[in-house]
């Protein structure tokens, strides 16, 4: 089974290798999607794949986040309304 879901969390500043290590797991899990950061450090986050695998991605992004950004994070699911091509993207 499918899932599509939405992430948005507030960072000042990104760990060093957040991105590079989004996209290995990504690639790992067979997640499609992208992570989009705003100007403003508002970060948004969205997945399609599997229930499973996109649920393990879910949970590593907890990982590598401080606790004050999860104090901000939310998920959301909703219907796939674009066609991810079958890739993960990181758009800063």
């Amino acid at each position: 089974m499918k899932k599509c879901l939405s992430l948005e969390f507030f960072m000042e500043a990104f760990p060093a290798g957040f991105d590079k290590k989004l996209l290995r797991k990504a690639r790992l899990l067979e997640v499609e999607g992208y992570l989009r950061v705003k100007h403003d450090g508002q970060t948004r986050l969205e997945l399609y794949g599997d229930k499973d695998q996109v649920d393990c991605f879910v949970v590593f992004v907890e990982g590598l986040l401080d606790e004050q950004t999860l104090n901000t994070f939310m998920v959301e699911p909703h219907t796939k309304n674009r066609d991810f091509r079958g890739v993960f993207r990181v758009i800063l």
